[in-house]
């Protein structure tokens, strides 16, 4: 008999090497870039013009003074072009604190400005060619309250400073590359201090499009027995395959490998188990959840709608019940019969318009009770690259078990629980709430048996006080 939510043992294999074969590619695509010449660490540079569209900190934005994020680190070597990023950010970063302590200057000196400070430190680069160093400096300085949000200290790799050159002055007093967008720099500390939301944007580059909630373990599963396997046992290839997987985000990830901060981001995927933040992902142009995608234009004559359609039709609607987004990024499988939908969801499915998130703005709480609100225009969603082709990959099924997948049933315990929360499960899921994976939910749950209940209200009736008296017939 067909199980009615977990996938068969073919259904299972072909979503692990699917997994398998996407990152496969993309290790394929480095191989390709490293015998073109193509220098992978050209990623370092989007420090300068990425993001443009993430809203920065008003000058007199109110700052909770009580609460300290501060980070532990300990110098392995002379970590000498971190500290003066941190040097150079600190006053301007809530989420940095310094190494080192300073002494305040005589009455008679002044403290260079800001865009003087940089100034000097963009020369100090150029005089001795590390500007790739700077700018690994200021990527991993970004990514320091993440170690903090994980509660761990950082150890600084020795750089490798190559001195070229002679004294040259065009070259001590080039014109540095943030003079002329300074702004970029408040945006990338922004972002900085927003730890959950930085954390989100690395583990985003796991999340597949088209996975289901119910077999997203399998896409787990084939995605980390390749990450796992002898041919990214170096950390500078597997750095690099998981920025070929959203390039955007790869300044990120070098300062995630720099200070460690890697590890916990993989733990996490591995197991299905890391955060969204729609803010960040909107501000970033980043596809991490299936609630971002549009909702699918029903054809007519069409009496079901798909469970992802279903669900943000649902978050959209903004009901009480449904104003926090779904946990997990994998959407439900299969498709609601429109008759077992609730009134929001009829409403707005045939409605010939089109439906989807759209960011606003961004209001910010500054001193003396005032307000300064930033608008952020549309942003298009990057695509994750990667080609799940077989070919002639030989692929490793050592880890291959559809047996045990914890992951897909605890993502799809939770997106039932999300969908089903208000309503209960119409007559026609029974299958699926009597289901193993579903049907431990203990009393103390937020998923409700309703009961048979049999309601007359017209389907074409809405407003408030029909909520409050039912939201869906035939429910459990």
């Amino acid at each position: 008999m067909e199980d009615a939510v977990r996938p068969n043992e073919q259904e299972f294999k072909a979503m692990y090497e699917r997994g398998y074969c996407t990152w496969f590619s993309l290790y394929e695509m480095t191989i390709v870039d490293a015998k073109t010449g193509l220098p992978w660490w050209d990623c370092l540079f989007q420090l300068e013009n990425e993001f443009l569209n993430h809203p920065s900190f008003p000058g007199n934005v109110t700052v909770d003074a009580s609460f300290s994020n501060t980070v532990i680190a300990t110098e392995k070597g002379v970590g000498i072009l971190l500290l003066k990023a941190i040097e150079a950010t600190s006053s301007t970063h809530p989420g940095i604190q310094s190494f080192t302590e300073y002494r305040p200057l005589p009455a008679q000196y002044r403290a260079a400005s800001f865009a003087t400070a940089l100034s000097y430190l963009s020369s100090y680069c150029e005089f001795y060619q590390v500007a790739e160093q700077s700018h690994a400096a200021l990527a991993a300085t970004l990514l320091l309250p993440v170690a903090r949000f994980d509660n761990r200290t950082v150890q600084l790799p020795t750089p490798r400073v190559r001195r070229k050159g002679r004294f040259n002055k065009e070259t001590i007093y080039k014109i540095p590359v943030w003079s002329e967008n300074l702004n970029q720099l408040d945006r990338l500390l922004t972002l900085s201090c927003n730890a959950v939301g930085t954390k989100a944007l690395l583990t985003s580059v796991f999340f597949e499009p088209g996975v289901g909630c119910n077999i997203c373990g399998a896409w787990l599963q084939g995605t980390f027995a390749f990450l796992d396997s002898d041919i990214v046992q170096d950390q500078n290839i597997l750095l690099r395959v998981l920025i070929k997987r959203d390039p955007g985000l790869g300044f990120l990830w070098l300062g995630a490998f720099i200070i460690g901060a890697q590890k916990r981001s993989l733990q996490e995927a591995r197991q299905a188990w890391w955060k969204i933040d729609l803010h960040v992902a909107a501000w970033t142009g980043t596809l991490m959840s299936f609630i971002q995608e549009p909702v699918s234009t029903l054809p007519r004559g069409i009496e079901e709608i798909s469970r992802a359609d279903e669900c943000r039709l649902m978050y959209l609607s903004h009901d009480q019940y449904y104003t926090v987004p779904p946990l997990f990024p994998f959407a439900p499988f299969g498709s609601t019969a429109m008759t077992d939908t609730n009134i929001d969801v009829r409403q707005h499915a045939r409605c010939e318009t089109s439906h989807g998130l759209e960011y606003e703005s961004v209001t910010w709480h500054c001193r003396g009770g005032q307000r300064s609100t930033t608008t952020v225009p549309r942003i298009p969603l990057r695509a994750k690259n990667g080609q799940a082709t077989k070919g002639n990959i030989s692929i490793n099924y050592d880890n291959f078990d559809n047996e045990d997948d914890d992951c897909s049933e605890m993502v799809t315990r939770n997106i039932f629980t999300w969908l089903r929360d208000d309503d209960g499960f119409p007559v026609a899921e029974r299958v699926i709430r009597e289901h193993e994976w579903i049907d431990n939910l203990d009393s103390d749950d937020d998923c409700p048996i309703t009961g048979d209940a049999q309601s007359t209200v017209g389907g074409n009736l809405h407003g408030w006080l029909l909520k409050t008296m039912t939201r869906r017939s035939n429910s459990l």
